[in-house]
């Protein structure tokens, strides 16, 4: 008998049957026909097709208990952070009335359908970094994906893109769910006289550099994928403002937020075209450039009264309101309840 209503379920692979195995290996019969090549040969990827096919399993400690993480670790940290905040009873990889998937496959959406039509699970919700395989592929050119009741995509930028490209039959099931982020306690003293500069798929602009240091703000430099989360918070707990230099458009813009979470206001690159690149940027918490020169011209503005210049903002407050794990969650049983 189900004792709790929701349960985020890490893989679907938990409950697979013996047939359902049978299929899986079918539909990756590619994958591990490479798999075995490299094993034979001795290959360097092997270790690259080792992790995909473990799923890349870990477990982490979240207010105190032990839970598995797979795929996309900070969006499934808040979740399971938001359930406990939230005091919402959950299980993990438990059946239930109402399930979250977090990983997903064209074998999973197979069982999805047979467990749903037993009546095991009432309304399945897959979150925006759910799905293994190509992405439209899976979701919307495979008839099973009709068990799905909605699938959640990270901002409304990633919702028009996907409307364009899928049937209107479809569209009620993308929903709009912004990830959340955990709000720390602070207790830091501004102006602090230092900045982050966050470097996402763009090579470090010295010219920057030098501005900064003839201006005496200390800063640190990040480069997405190549810094350790601990030294980022680090950062963020000291920094009065965050740059975001990148040629790219994000989803969601998780670093974006966490650093709001941290009082931290943004100035973040739009594309040459003049493109916004993120999503959840307003007023309340940061600004945009598209030169280096617009954007020297808003730090030169900070240096001339540094305390009133960043009285202007209240990320911390924006992130409380609308991107807490708490609010995360509470807006996807908003989401359950619409189904």
């Amino acid at each position: 008998m189900q004792n709790k209503q929701y349960s985020v379920i890490t893989s679907m692979k938990k409950f697979y049957g013996i047939s359902d195995w049978l299929v899986y290996f079918w539909n990756n019969k590619i994958f591990f026909f490479k798999y075995y090549l490299y094993l034979l040969l001795g290959n360097k990827k092997m270790a690259k097709y080792k992790r995909k096919l473990s799923d890349d399993f870990f477990y982490e400690e979240i207010r105190g208990q032990t839970y598995p993480i797979v795929g996309h670790p900070q969006l499934e940290y808040s979740l399971l952070r938001g359930f406990l905040d939230a005091k919402i009873p959950f299980a993990v990889d438990e059946l239930a009335e109402n399930v979250v998937l977090l990983w997903l496959d064209k074998t999973d959406l197979r069982l999805l359908s047979k467990l749903k039509k037993q009546g095991k699970i009432k309304k399945a919700v897959t979150v925006p970094t759910a799905c293994k395989y190509d992405y439209l592929d899976l979701m919307w050119n495979f008839p099973l994906y009709d068990c799905v009741d909605r699938s959640l995509v990270a901002s409304s930028w990633v919702k028009e893109e996907n409307q364009t490209k899928i049937d209107k039959k479809y569209w009620e099931k993308i929903v709009v769910w912004p990830s959340g982020v955990e709000v720390p306690k602070l207790n830091k003293a501004k102006p602090l006289k230092k900045c982050i500069c966050y470097y996402k798929n763009h090579s470090v602009d010295e010219n920057l550099s030098v501005f900064l240091k003839q201006n005496q703000i200390e800063y640190k430099i990040f480069e997405y994928g190549k810094y350790n989360f601990k030294d980022w918070v680090n950062a963020l707990k000291n920094a009065d403002f965050a740059i975001f230099y990148q040629p790219t458009i994000e989803t969601q813009g998780l670093a974006i937020a966490e650093a709001w979470s941290y009082d931290v206001p943004v100035f973040v690159s739009k594309m040459e075209d003049g493109t916004r690149i993120a999503p959840y940027l307003t007023s309340q918490n940061g600004l945009e450039w598209k030169t280096i020169e617009d954007l020297k011209n808003i730090v030169s503005e900070y240096v001339k009264n540094p305390a009133q210049f960043l009285s202007q903002f209240s990320p911390r407050q924006y992130v409380i309101e609308n991107m807490s794990d708490k609010k995360s969650v509470l807006n996807l049983m908003e989401i359950f309840e619409s189904i």
